[in-house]
């Protein structure tokens, strides 16, 4: 199994169609080749219909209830300033970031400068039009 190293999945699609026939199909694949046993199968189960809701219609309730369990609390710092020591501190963590850079171009070429310190000739703006 390869939980830790998701850059080594491989997802393949392997059909279109509507959603019901699409589950029936996966649960007689995932069944065929027991891929609930298999230690290189991600599934846990081999496909009994009531793992997915896709295509199924909610219930108005069903997706308030949803929408209230990803919903979280807030920040501690909402509507709080920070301290200028903590800008001070945010601040340095960004230093050699694009932070406070613009796109700037000469006509040419487009590339990232602080404001104030493009070179003579550069304009502001990424796109820029060739003569």
């Amino acid at each position: 199994m390869i939980l830790e190293s998701r850059e080594e999945w491989v997802r393949e699609l392997m059909m279109v169609g509507e959603p019901k026939y699409v589950r029936s199909t996966e649960s007689k694949f995932l069944e065929h080749v027991d891929a609930k046993n298999d230690p290189m199968s991600f599934n846990r189960h081999n496909g009994n219909g009531d793992f997915t809701n896709a295509g199924m219609k909610m219930s108005k309730e069903f997706c308030l209830n949803i929408q209230r369990s990803r919903t979280g609390k807030s920040s501690g710092m909402l509507n709080k300033p920070h301290s200028d020591e903590t800008k001070a501190k945010i601040a340095a963590t960004k230093i050699g970031l694009n932070v406070g850079t613009k796109w700037f171009n000469n006509g040419l070429t487009a590339k990232r400068f602080n404001i104030g310190f493009e070179p003579a000739g550069w304009v502001l703006g990424k796109k820029y039009v060739t003569i």
